[in-house]
């Protein structure tokens, strides 16, 4: 079994990878030309990526590890399309506006992550993350949110904006 709390040269948990990585196959369904498939595939990985994440946290995984750079598993997840794991992780404890190292939170991320999708965003604000909070170069979610033009992801905060 592996150590839940062992931690490689970035200093990343295996927590860190589960909230991100699903089997080869079904991570690359984005170069899959069926929708039908591509959805599928998709769908694979989520489940796949739930139970490792769950299954860390019932091992004792510290939810709230941070890597070199600060990031957390909260903050890899919410960058990575993955609301269902952003939620597994919230309900575990994860800290939804811890800062990585230069002063981002999740949420922030997310904002800014090309694989950040509306669902996570979304389930960020319905769960009380800060978008005023500035990072360390002065500039919040929300800041991010009006310089973007993505649409769909000011939805989740068009009251604030």
């Amino acid at each position: 079994m592996t150590d839940v709390h062992s931690r490689d040269r970035a200093g990343r948990t295996p927590l860190h990878y589960a909230a991100i990585d699903g089997p080869r196959e079904q991570t690359n369904a984005w170069q899959e030309d069926d929708p039908k498939r591509k959805a599928e595939l998709h769908a694979q990985s989520v489940e796949f990526k739930l139970a490792n994440v769950r299954h860390l946290i019932d091992s004792g995984a510290d939810v709230n590890a941070k890597d070199e750079e600060g990031w957390t598993p909260l903050h890899l997840a919410a960058t990575h399309d993955s609301a269902e794991v952003v939620r597994e992780l919230l309900d575990a404890g994860a800290d939804i506006d811890a800062v990585n190292s230069k002063g981002e939170t999740p949420l922030r991320v997310a904002v800014s992550a090309t694989w950040g999708d509306l669902n996570t965003l979304q389930l960020l604000r319905d769960r009380g993350a800060d978008p005023f909070r500035p990072a360390n170069n002065g500039r919040s979610a929300i800041d991010y949110l009006r310089m973007i033009g993505n649409e769909d992801k000011r939805a989740p905060f068009a009251d604030l904006l």
